[in-house]
């Protein structure tokens, strides 16, 4: 799987919230519970303004924008490190989706533009209102060099939300000390977790580099097989929003200081 491209390779929506290319999809997994949680601390902790540029680094096929434009009229910039002319055999081989032409994803509705970011930066001389990097982070080698892009790339007073795996996890506090090896690192380059972080590293890492924090969250408290019933998401989200350490994925929104 090309390395930019975040964990989660599940499809996504268009109109309907249930199909992608006629194919069902499970609203409350990876990545969807994950995307519909951020949109939801959005709404109550930052302001979306018609037509704000957003940028989403290690963006796959668009599928958080796919989300996020049923809400939010943002004007969708997506970043991945795989090209137009091999996008059939991404799809084929990634997300189990056939498609006959490129332009059945790459629609219009969202400009793409291939870049390898771990090495190059962003390649472009633009800034965003808004940058999201999904489960990126733990991918970078020199994270310094791509929050300090990150900076560069949003406007005053924009916003940073980063989602990333969570070391110090309540799995990892039960299971480490009884000689597990931990959740969400890898001793084979497998999925290319390079960096993990806690709830403190990632609130001081971000500080460094001139962000503030507006809120933290987790993604979900409680095994992602219970959340089909609605009485559980209702307990999940709260939990994930008072115990975002413990969680199994941490949501960042972060704001870049004026002064900064």
């Amino acid at each position: 799987m090309p390395a930019l491209m975040g964990d989660s390779i599940n499809m996504t929506l268009r109109s309907d919230p249930t199909t992608f290319f006629g194919a069902a999809i499970d609203p409350y997994s990876d990545p969807w519970y994950r995307f519909d949680r951020i949109i939801a601390l959005l709404a109550r902790h930052a302001s979306v303004p018609a037509g704000s540029r957003w940028l989403d680094v290690g963006c796959q096929l668009g599928q958080f924008f796919s989300r996020l434009r049923t809400r939010y009229q943002v004007i969708p910039t997506g970043i991945d490190n795989f090209q137009e002319s091999n996008l059939i055999e991404v799809c084929a081989k990634y997300f189990d989706i056939e498609i006959r032409h490129p332009s059945e994803v790459l629609d219009g509705s969202w400009r793409y533009l291939s870049r390898l970011v771990d090495k190059g930066g962003f390649g472009i001389d633009e800034k965003f209102e808004y940058i999201s990097a999904l489960e990126i982070l733990e991918h970078m080698i020199d994270t310094d060099a791509f929050l300090q892009e990150c900076r560069d790339h949003l406007a005053q007073g924009g916003y940073l939300i980063i989602s990333t795996p969570n070391i110090n996890s309540l799995r990892n506090r039960i299971q480490v000390p009884f000689g597990a090896y931990p959740a969400g690192m890898e001793y084979r380059n497998k999925i290319h977790h390079v960096r993990l972080y806690n709830a403190q590293a990632l609130r001081s890492h971000l500080r460094e580099h001139g962000f503030e924090l507006v809120t933290m969250a987790g993604v979900s408290f409680l095994p992602a097989r219970w959340l089909r019933h609605k009485l559980v998401r209702i307990i999940d989200s709260r939990l994930s929003d008072l115990f975002p350490a413990m969680c199994g994925n941490l949501i960042g929104i972060f704001r870049l200081r004026s002064h900064a």
